[in-house]
């Protein structure tokens, strides 16, 4: 349900911790002066005398081996003018960067800006400009490919780039109880800025993994691949008191997130009827049946949390058919497979199936199901794949839900997302109030709903797993016969 990217964005409950500069544990106090020292003894007397150290930000990764300040410079906000620098979990810098973001705060859903990174002796590493999140200085034979006017040039980049290459920025927002307007929010991969360099290699220490956004080979940002492709990348917001003004609250302790890719999004789509009879390679008599409901967070520590350049989640199904030694499993789920417009996001455009084998799953329910049932799985799997999709009336969630309880006496039943619209991009009358779409079935709600079936102790509850680390996966699919 990648496609819900441009929509949901104003879904997140945007969280942070913080904690004022007298607050911070003695370790990180000495790992501040660290710091300063450090920085005093690689900038100029001028730059140094310009930095305002009662207002860093300090971002912990990797169960605290990896350390990333940020010093703003004074008058400026953090979110555009900062001195980046990296160290280990002694507090010993490693290395630092200069940066100068053109606008820190985004242009409404996507972030359309430039970056200049130098060395703290002023050296310039890079000027890029910033296109739908990328730094197009380290996707030069990306961006090329990307459309500003399709909503697939915001989710992801072409297949040809490869579906798991993550953005180096990403747009999130958030919707506080009392229902006011949402605000959008910019988060960055630091480690990318920090690891950029003028030949193209490493000036940082990354996280381990591979794949993900940040430049030509291994990614910085990268903390892990998911068992089943993609990637993920960590994310720091730029102005993480939400504002990036000049007058944030002193030093804060900041929450990263982690943001999943896709990877399914570019594949092609698939015949579910030749998927289908692949079950007739398992004989009926005597054969058992499972069917399961799946469920893939894109930020997996929260399933409010969606944002611009990656996925926005996904529902799918599993379906099973065993007979003694024969067994053929298939993973199948619902997609747009054309581009939805950005002028009309909730409009109709044509549906198919991919296959979903290997796929993360962060929670799941199955059933075991009689022959019958079966059948009305098979035909209802492959009548509705030729529907329409559409955000808020026919997506992927709608789909696997559907299918799942077709053969349900007692449907499985989800709360709708409200979907709040910002006005930033109404220049006609920007103060309107924001509109508002309700969206039946999604992958977060789907998500929520399972694990309070789980928590609850349901009689379901045994059927259910919630897994919100990458190591769940869908089986590989059986694949086509014909």
């Amino acid at each position: 349900m990648r496609n819900l990217t441009f929509i949901l964005i104003s879904l997140l409950l945007f969280t942070s911790c913080k904690k004022d500069l007298h607050s911070l544990s003695g370790d990180t106090a000495m790992q501040l002066d660290k710091t300063t020292a450090y920085l005093k003894s690689q900038l100029s007397a001028a730059d140094f005398s310009s930095l305002d150290f009662a207002k860093p930000d300090l971002t912990i990764l990797d169960s605290g081996q990896i350390l990333l300040w940020r010093v703003p410079f004074a008058g400026k906000s953090i979110a555009t003018d900062f001195v980046l620098v990296q160290a280990g979990a002694d507090g010993v810098c490693t290395a630092g960067r200069i940066i100068h973001l053109e606008n820190g705060l985004g242009n409404g859903f996507v972030y359309n800006d430039s970056v200049s990174i130098q060395s703290l002796g002023r050296q310039s590493i890079l000027q890029s400009g910033i296109e739908n999140g990328f730094i197009t200085a380290l996707h030069p034979s990306v961006i090329r490919q990307v459309s500003v006017n399709s909503l697939v040039s915001v989710d992801v980049v072409p297949a040809s780039a490869g579906a798991d290459v993550l953005p180096e920025v990403v747009i999130v927002g958030y919707i506080n109880s009392t229902g006011t307007p949402p605000t959008l929010a910019s988060y960055m991969s630091l480690l990318t800025l920090m690891a950029s360099s003028p030949n193209g290699g490493s000036g940082a220490t990354g996280v381990g993994g591979s794949g993900g956004g940040g430049g030509s080979g291994s990614a910085p940002g990268t903390t892990t691949s998911p068992v089943g492709g993609g990637s993920v990348n960590i994310y720091t917001p730029l102005a993480p008191n939400g504002g990036g003004s000049a007058t944030l609250s002193p030093s804060l302790l900041t929450k990263p997130i982690e943001v999943e890719a896709e990877y399914t999004t570019n594949e092609p789509a698939i015949d579910i009827t030749a998927y289908f009879k692949c079950f007739d390679n398992v004989p009926s008599a005597g054969a058992t049946f499972t069917i399961k409901l799946c469920a893939d967070l894109p930020v997996n520590s929260n399933p409010a949390y969606v944002t611009l350049g990656s996925s926005s989640g996904h529902a799918f199904i599993t379906l099973t058919k065993t007979n003694g030694s024969l067994s053929v499993t298939q993973s199948y789920g619902f997609y747009p497979t054309q581009s939805i417009s950005l002028l009309n996001p909730f409009g109709n455009v044509i549906g198919g199936i991919k296959d979903n084998g290997g796929h993360e799953i962060n929670a799941s329910i199955v059933m075991t199901i009689n022959e019958s049932q079966f059948t009305s799985i098979k035909t209802n799997s492959i009548a509705w794949s030729t529907k329409s999709y559409s955000l808020a009336g026919y997506n992927c969630t709608n789909y696997a839900l559907n299918v799942f309880n077709s053969m349900n006496s007692i449907p499985l039943v989800i709360d709708p997302l409200t979907v709040y619209l910002p006005n930033s991009g109404n220049t006609y009358n920007p103060g309107a109030p924001p509109q508002t779409v309700n969206i039946p079935d999604s992958p977060q709600a789907l998500f929520v709903k399972l694990q309070r079936l789980k928590s609850s102790g349901s009689s379901a509850a045994g059927n259910i797993t919630i897994d919100q680390t990458h190591n769940t996966i869908s089986p590989i699919s059986y694949g086509p016969c014909y």
